[in-house]
């Protein structure tokens, strides 16, 4: 991973790239080999994305981009607790355009960093649409159930044995928080981008559910995939 002052020199080196690159409707150069990697990691909330980006990113050395950590300092620049009040605010709809904004430019520069992966549940989609180059872009999915055990341990840090029933409150609140922000996602990138949110093989390279995985076997198929599709080298 570059340290702090290669990382500012590169970045002044490419900025140039993203200026000329603003406005355009695509992007359709290959990606400069004095750039490496740009890999493209995302899914819906609990799918274990962030968890599968950062260990791709440790193996690869490479300058981790959250696009979820942009979304949470905008709410909190809002004066929010976190997203997902800002989403029960009666002004969601305007403040969601203008974060979309924000983290569109945000993330769509950080595509021009050398070395990079960018953890982000829309970036995969933009960057094929508009014909941004990338190494690899990687989609996680997962069933329900097995999204919301994973953002219960996660977030809440508690341990769930087996099971944890559907009918508890802690269950049903963690779906339904999911579920909302899943629909809410879903019509907002169709409206603004046109975007299939439901049909994320359109967009991505390798489409992975991860039901059934663990993050280590999810992890290892990657590295599979990776190797065999001759993505990485």
């Amino acid at each position: 991973m570059l340290d702090k002052v290669s990382k500012s020199k590169s970045i002044n080196n490419y900025i140039m790239q993203f200026v000329a690159y603003e406005g355009r409707d695509d992007y359709a150069n290959k990606r400069q080999k004095e750039l490496g990697k740009l890999i493209v990691v995302g899914g819906p909330g609990g799918s274990g994305c962030s968890t599968i980006a950062k260990m791709l990113a440790k193996n690869f050395a490479l300058n981790y981009i959250y696009a979820g950590s942009m979304m949470q300092k905008f709410a909190h620049q809002q004066g929010f607790v976190d997203f997902n009040q800002l989403l029960g605010s009666r002004e969601s709809t305007k403040l969601l355009a203008r974060a979309d904004k924000f983290i569109d430019k945000e993330t769509l520069k950080a595509s021009f960093y050398p070395e990079t992966l960018i953890d982000s549940k829309i970036f995969g989609a933009l960057s094929s649409l508009k014909r941004i180059p990338t190494t690899v872009k990687i989609w996680l999915t997962c069933d329900i159930e097995n999204r919301v055990s994973r953002t219960i341990i996660s977030k809440k840090k508690i341990i769930v044995k087996g099971k944890l029933s559907k009918h508890s409150k802690l269950y049903k609140d963690t779906a339904s928080e999911l579920l909302k922000r899943y629909s809410v996602d879903k019509n907002r990138f169709k409206k603004i981008y046109g975007i299939d949110f439901d049909s994320p093989e359109k967009y991505y390279d390798i489409v992975i559910d991860s039901t059934k995985l663990n993050p280590s076997e999810t992890y290892r198929l990657i590295i599979t995939l990776l190797k065999d599709g001759k993505y990485i080298k």
